[in-house]
């Protein structure tokens, strides 16, 4: 459902499809940390989208994503790295925004769920 809602043009739809990554990393203790990261590559596809709804899903996902224990916060981290070397603007304020409360969370050492 999350891909096929990704690669919808609509809006709110494609907005969907972050929010349900960031629920399943926030919410579900169950969700395993390669899950998550698979989802990577579908926030690489989308980051450069200019739709404000859009890109704060994207944002709220990849900060629920880092937050979940350690292990992912240094994957989200290199992601936004990642996204950062991009040339939009917008997908630059994605992973700027993100990198500020993921380095937060690595400092202060506060995750959800440490598996």
């Amino acid at each position: 459902m999350i891909i096929d809602f990704s690669n919808n043009d609509a809006e709110y739809i494609r907005r969907s499809a972050f929010s349900l990554i960031a629920y399943v990393a926030a919410k579900d203790k169950n969700s395993i940390d390669d899950e998550l990261i698979g989802y990577f590559p579908i926030i690489l596809a989308h980051c450069n989208d200019t739709r404000n709804f859009v890109i704060k899903a994207i944002n709220w996902s990849i900060r629920s994503i880092g937050k979940r224990n350690p292990s992912l916060n240094k994957k989200a981290i290199e992601l936004c790295n990642k996204i950062i070397s991009d040339s939009n603007i917008k997908s630059k304020w994605v992973a700027s925004s993100a990198l500020i409360e993921l380095n937060y969370h690595k400092k202060t050492n506060k995750f959800k769920f440490d598996n």
